[in-house]
């Protein structure tokens, strides 16, 4: 994110930009603290709060920052996250955004009315460069309601092939915003969570774990997996 696109982004939403080490040496708690303290969307319930602020710690983005969301329950990452994180690591290379040719969409079997685009990302040390394809269908432009799809098209299918190819290069498997109105919307990864009601009793290890939705004390050794807000035991 340029510097000053970054220092307006702070001033609107209450906080400012971290590395992705700061963030990674944070505690569930302190994320949780930086997100109800900044500008942030306050209709998140509690435990999408915390499931934001445990892809956050994990993934090293920064949610103030509009790196990382939740939406309907899943987090998603930005394309600007993506494109720090890449930075961060020194073997960006280059990235180079297109639309597909006439031969590319044939290829595709593309109908006429969709945007589609191509982005290359390069890293140093590769030979050949990471592709990724971004398409917006006509459907999706209509006014269904998500306004970066309605209002720029073209964009956004940039961005969703910009965002795959990053995908590619850099192994991070949450899905992205950029996807969000589109008709494959991808499952995000399972994340491992213990949740600590103060109500309940603790378990011989001092520590309590329940299921959020009913309440019911988990039985130590027990695994809760954390998935769109709900506590799966096994």
């Amino acid at each position: 994110m340029r510097l000053d696109v970054a220092q307006n982004f702070e001033r609107k939403q209450g906080g400012k930009p971290m590395k992705s080490t700061e963030i990674q040496k944070m505690t569930e708690g302190a994320m949780v603290e930086r997100i109800n303290a900044a500008k942030f969307p306050q209709e998140l319930k509690p435990e999408e709060k915390r499931l934001l602020a445990m892809a956050a710690i994990t993934y090293g983005f920064d949610p103030v920052m509009g790196e990382l969301i939740i939406y309907q329950g899943r987090p998603f990452v930005s394309i600007d996250g993506r494109y720090r994180k890449a930075r961060e690591t020194g073997n960006l290379d280059g990235v180079t955004t297109r639309p597909a040719t006439k031969q590319e969409r044939e290829d595709w079997s593309i109908p006429e009315g969709d945007y589609f685009f191509r982005s290359d990302v390069k890293v140093k040390g590769m030979s050949l460069p990471l592709t990724g394809w971004g398409r917006v269908r006509a459907a999706e432009s209509q006014g269904k309601g998500f306004k970066p799809i309605d209002t720029n098209p073209q964009r956004m299918a940039e961005k969703r092939a910009e965002a795959q190819a990053l995908r590619k290069a850099f192994s991070i498997p949450l899905p992205s915003t950029e996807e969000i109105g589109g008709e494959a919307e991808e499952e995000a990864p399972k994340l491992l969570v213990t949740v600590e009601p103060p109500a309940c009793p603790s378990t011989s290890s001092g520590q309590a774990l329940a299921d959020p939705e009913t309440g019911e004390v988990i039985e130590e050794g027990e695994v809760v997996e954390q998935v769109s807000g709900k506590a799966l035991d096994h």
